[in-house]
């Protein structure tokens, strides 16, 4: 059977849906409460570009990008967000919970 233009459609559809899922799981969890207020709202920057790009978003090679969008640049997002090794653990801390099984659905 090829592939049609309603197919991609379906599944496209079907992969926003599963991150909507995953990005709902994370944001109702109790672990978001682990992060500051200025460190959330880089998380919920971050995830609305996991939602609206796809799971590319959260490669570490885009951490530097996503800075830049939300802060300006690298010294705004330090002087915001601490400095640089916390922010990348931040970053990819952030992605273990979002992928954790078992979380409240």
């Amino acid at each position: 059977m090829p592939i049609t233009k309603m197919h991609c459609c379906v599944d496209i559809s079907s992969a926003r849906n599963t991150i909507s899922k995953h990005f709902d799981r994370f944001i109702r969890s109790k672990f978001i409460d682990e992060f500051g207020d200025n460190e959330k709202l880089f998380l919920e920057f971050v995830l609305g570009h996991y939602v609206d790009e796809g799971v590319g978003e959260l490669d570490s090679t885009k951490l530097p990008q996503l800075l830049e969008l939300k802060y300006g640049s690298p010294r705004d997002a330090v002087n915001v967000l601490g400095d640089p090794g916390k922010i990348r653990e931040m970053f990819i801390g952030f992605q273990r919970l979002l992928y954790a099984k078992g979380q409240a659905a």
